[in-house]
């Protein structure tokens, strides 16, 4: 089984996939660009996440909120 996380850097989001990966499950997942120390154990076990905000990841290109502002 695969595990996508959305939000991934966060405290609980990246012990989780930790676990997940070090029990030889397929773990990738998505986060904002701002670093963030919890990253540092999914690049320690190079558990791949790439930069996408939660509305990119459902096709949106920005917010609701932001679109409202146009």
């Amino acid at each position: 089984m695969a595990y996508h996380f959305i939000g991934i850097k966060g405290t609980g989001m990246a012990a989780l996939a930790c676990i997940l990966h070090d029990q030889h499950k397929e773990v990738t997942g998505s986060d904002i660009e701002k670093y963030i120390f919890t990253q540092e154990g999914l690049e320690e076990r190079n558990i791949p996440f790439k930069v996408q905000s939660m509305f990119e990841f459902v096709g949106l290109k920005r917010s609701p909120v932001q679109e409202a502002k146009v």
